[in-house]
């Protein structure tokens, strides 16, 4: 055969395999972050699959915090206290704020030398040479981005940015359903205090013969001086209530 011809069999093969790779891996992520994790979970799973699907040599989610207008990063699966422990970015003086701003992809092929990039001591300390950063947006709001290093300069080709884009938008979606479901159960949690410090208070008034607002704060003034949360102080009235009906 031809060596021309052997050479571009090989090709086709190894991009088939390729492919394949890939969509496993976006097949695997969009199966784990289908589960019920906590936000914290759900941003580490990102990275850690997504530097797996990149070949990264470090991957990062940054989220955006509107009203300060900064990024902060959420998660990454680099050791690095340095890097981990970058301050936030604010959103005029950053690559990923540009990123924010616009909405699109940006990749750069040496951050160590790239003007508009903040950490450029680091990158070299950390051995990160390029950079693409993809936006996560959630109904044309971005929530954050992900970041993608490589350890040699690489040119990013429109199918990784085009891969990592479909991570970022999975991504997007489950880390909103992650802040909802907090969000839901701390309503839900709220309700359940509430009703067992009205059943206290219901308690205090009929023993004591005080007023509504008189037994509320009774139990919070336990709660303070017990240094205990006020359902714990109201659950406490409530066992000591049916202890003694039991005696009775």
């Amino acid at each position: 055969m031809d060596p021309k011809a052997i050479a571009i069999h090989q090709q086709s093969h190894t991009d088939q395999e390729r492919v394949t790779q890939e969509l496993d891996l976006l097949h695997r992520i969009s199966q784990a972050l289908g589960y019920d994790l906590s936000l914290r979970d759900v941003l580490q799973l990102i990275v850690n699959m997504t530097a797996d699907l990149m070949g990264s040599k470090i991957c990062s989610i940054l989220l955006y915090d509107d009203i300060k207008q900064e990024l902060s990063i959420a998660a990454t699966q680099s050791l690095s206290d340095d890097y981990r422990n970058k301050p936030s970015l604010k959103l005029n003086s950053s690559i990923s704020g540009q990123v924010v701003q616009s909405q699109k992809p940006l990749a750069i092929e040496d951050v160590r030398i790239n003007k508009d990039y903040g950490f450029q001591e680091m990158a070299k300390k950390e051995g990160i040479v390029s950079l693409l950063c993809v936006p996560m947006v959630m109904k044309n709001r971005v929530i954050g981005v992900i970041n993608s290093y490589t350890s040699k300069p690489h040119h990013y080709m429109e199918r990784e940015v085009t891969l990592l884009s479909l991570v970022a938008s999975q991504a997007a979606v489950a880390i909103e359903n992650a802040r909802l479901n907090a969000a839901t159960a701390a309503i839900q949690q709220d309700l359940e205090t509430r009703k067992v410090v009205d059943k206290a208070k219901g308690i205090l008034m009929s023993e004591r013969k005080i007023s509504e607002p008189e037994a509320f704060r009774m139990i919070q003034k336990q709660s303070m001086n017990s240094r205990k949360p006020m359902r714990k102080v109201a659950e406490a009235i409530i066992m000591a209530a049916e202890v003694r009906q039991q005696k009775a």
